[in-house]
């Protein structure tokens, strides 16, 4: 399935959650009343922000932006 950055961000604003793959490993973005996260499954490792626009804005996966590396994520499941 083709999921395009512009999707996940108007989903994300719309507090949808995303689960995908990406080097081999699983993360997530979810959120709860606290703020969002983007979680790294293997060691449980996150980063936290106020909203889902700071984490696009902000988070990273190596050295790297999720907008950078979206074209080669794997996604997993969207709810």
């Amino acid at each position: 399935m083709k999921y395009s950055y512009l999707e996940l961000k108007e989903d994300l604003s719309i507090g949808h959650e995303v689960e995908f793959l990406y080097n081999n490993e699983k993360y997530s973005i979810s959120h709860n009343e606290k703020g969002w996260y983007l979680t790294r499954f293997s060691d449980n490792v996150y980063q936290s922000f106020n909203d889902s626009e700071e984490l696009l804005e902000k988070a990273l996966i190596g050295n790297k932006r999720i907008k950078e590396i979206w074209d080669n994520v794997v996604v997993e499941s969207i709810f």
